[in-house]
């Protein structure tokens, strides 16, 4: 079982001052190749040049990422999930993007991939019986010994190769089969997003006000939060629900 976590650190420079972030929210898109997956994180929200000004500026910016996959690792049961975003703001103008992201899925057994090879050379060997095996013996045969042994290997290795070359061939159909599987598994999942929002824990603020601003509940903040003990400028993860 493949289960870890990657930690994934971004600075970004803006062109102006940021006096203070006003709110901040992260998506997410990904798509899973061969041994690698491609993604981008997607940072946007509201900030402030300046501490006394009402006005607010967005912001959204692209941050691209890729992770490599084993070649034992089960595409299908890959799992990806954002446990942790922060930031914090840099030299005035400069927003460190600091994102925590778990990586699960099933790890292919060994002795799966060789039992099939086993079961492939199985049936070669019991094409290979049958045609060393004629109806008469060698020596009841009319033909000279030499000649027909000869007849006899030429056509083994012929049929041999035949037969190889079908099983490569259901292989690859198979292999080609399973590839749409994923691929199609994987568009499906594109087309969904997470989105989590970072809420800033004002002196009036509280659980129950936060979970109906952003339409979530107690059990839901507790998966992503510690809200044993909340205060006025902790930061709460909040996951934006779906509601399709």
């Amino acid at each position: 079982m493949m289960d870890f976590v990657i930690p994934y650190t971004k600075e970004i420079t803006f062109k102006t001052k940021i006096a203070e972030i006003y709110s901040i929210s992260l998506e997410h898109e990904m798509d899973i190749n061969d041994n690698e997956i491609l993604g981008n994180f997607i940072v946007s929200g509201e900030y402030k040049t300046h501490e006394l000004s009402v006005n607010k500026e967005p912001f959204e910016y692209t941050l691209p990422f890729s992770i490599d996959i084993a070649d034992n690792i089960d595409k299908d049961t890959i799992v990806f999930e954002i446990t942790d975003f922060t930031y914090e703001i840099l030299k005035n103008d400069t927003l460190k993007i600091i994102i925590e992201l778990a990586l699960k899925g099933t790890e292919i057994k060994k002795e799966e991939v060789d039992e099939e090879r086993e079961i492939i050379f199985e049936k070669i060997e019991e094409q290979k019986e049958i045609f060393v095996k004629p109806e008469k013996e060698i020596s009841e045969i009319e033909l000279p010994i030499e000649e027909d042994r000869e007849m006899i290997e030429d056509k083994m290795v012929s049929e041999t190769k035949v037969i190889e070359k079908n099983n490569i061939e259901e292989r690859n159909i198979e292999d080609k089969q399973e590839e749409n599987t994923i691929i199609e598994s994987v568009n499906t999942d594109d087309d969904t997003y997470q989105t989590y929002h970072v809420h800033i824990l004002k002196e009036n603020d509280n659980i129950e006000a936060v979970c109906t601003m952003y339409n979530s509940n107690m059990s839901i903040l507790s998966n992503y939060n510690d809200v044993s003990e909340i205060k006025a400028g902790d930061k709460l993860i909040i996951p934006e629900e779906d509601n399709e």
